[in-house]
């Protein structure tokens, strides 16, 4: 089975197709919507991105805590210009978007950036987290925007790499917590836990000491130092698992690890690339999974709610399959809005946002 570990995209580990990289607006795209118990699907590509030749990808959203706007993390590729993106505006596009490169410095030109969440800070401003390379160093590096709404800002980055990893993928961000994936210098990838303001990583073991394989791709704050953690892992069966946890950053204590598999089947590929609240406790999450490693690949709102003991073993799975798709992916969510990307379409990798009906989740 192929290995699925990171969402950076030109060497993506757990990605899923995805090269997922950013966003776009609604410009231009095309609908398709059925009876009112039916999801509705977007196209949402960069007005920017005019050629066939050219893409756009969603990897992060987060609602703005100033008003109904959110924004919207990735990249789009330009002709041969790879280009990390901010959009901030409605979800139903028309925002603008800011490029958001990693600047370049003497003795390390910037050779692409992407940018995988983005989270609220105080007077408008915002944390983002990505990955860079440069001509130096073809690795893709972590990073940290702290600072202003701005097109190609100039300071605020900081270079955030797990001690002695040969690559830093940082995938989400939210208050003071960024979960993500890094691969050693020999071996395969694993996840993270970097808490911004002591500037600590802690190494993430979802199930047991023998993973092969894992990764973190979304984190939730859910108040005080409780947090929410998804991904996905693999052990010596190969076979991959989404998982969910909790995380208390100030006692560095896992409870409630559950493991699931694609829509509650066996299935060959399984993980969670995102995550909101669902408003009762619980949470909505992209999911992506595969029954057989011969079948095709699918996307999914995933319904998880609580109970008295941690995690409900049976979750509620929605399949999102975009009209015409051969390949799609479920990046991130947004309340009951799926995000990611699809092809064929009017670009060779399109963004969209799948709505999904609360009646159909509960």
């Amino acid at each position: 089975m192929t290995s699925h570990y990171f969402r950076s995209t030109q060497l993506n580990f757990i990605s899923c197709v995805a090269m997922a990289i950013l966003l776009s607006a609604c410009g231009g795209g095309d609908s398709s919507s059925s009876p009112s118990n039916a999801i509705t699907f977007t196209t949402f590509n960069n007005p920017a991105a005019t050629t066939s030749s050219y893409f756009t990808s969603l990897t992060g959203i987060r609602g703005d805590s100033n008003s109904s706007d959110v924004y919207i993390t990735g990249a789009t590729i330009l002709g041969s210009t790879y280009t990390a993106q901010l959009y901030k505006g409605p979800l139903t596009g028309g925002g603008t978007y800011y490029t958001m490169s990693y600047p370049s410095s003497a003795g390390a030109t910037t050779l692409t950036t992407n940018s995988y969440s983005a989270d609220n800070l105080p007077n408008g401003r915002v944390n983002v987290v990505g990955s860079y390379n440069t001509t130096q160093n073809t690795s893709q590096q972590g990073y940290i925007y702290t600072g202003s709404v701005v097109n190609n800002p100039t300071s605020g980055f900081q270079t955030i790499n797990f001690p002695g990893a040969k690559l830093t993928i940082p995938h989400s961000v939210m208050n003071d917590l960024v979960v993500g994936g890094y691969e050693p210098q020999a071996g395969r990838p694993h996840a993270f836990i970097y808490q911004i303001s002591t500037g600590k990583f802690t190494p993430l073991t979802v199930m047991t000491d023998k993973n092969i394989a894992e990764t973190a791709y979304g984190v939730w704050h859910n108040g005080g130092t409780s947090y929410t953690i998804v991904g996905g892992f693999t052990e010596v069966s190969d076979i991959e698992q989404a998982y969910i946890l909790d995380y208390d950053s100030s006692t560095g204590t896992i409870t409630n690890t559950t493991a699931y598999t694609f829509n509650n089947q066996a299935s060959v590929l399984t993980h969670f690339e995102g995550i909101t609240t669902n408003g009762s406790g619980g949470y909505y999450l992209a999911g992506f999974g595969q029954i057989t490693s011969t079948s095709a690949a699918s996307g999914a709102l995933v319904n998880v709610t609580r109970t008295s003991t941690g995690f409900t073993s049976t979750p509620t799975w929605v399949k999102v399959t975009f009209p015409g798709a051969t390949t799609q992916d479920s990046n991130t969510v947004y309340q009951n809005n799926l995000l990611g990307t699809y092809a064929p379409g009017p670009l060779s990798l399109n963004g969209y946002v799948a709505n999904v009906p609360i009646s159909l989740i509960k």
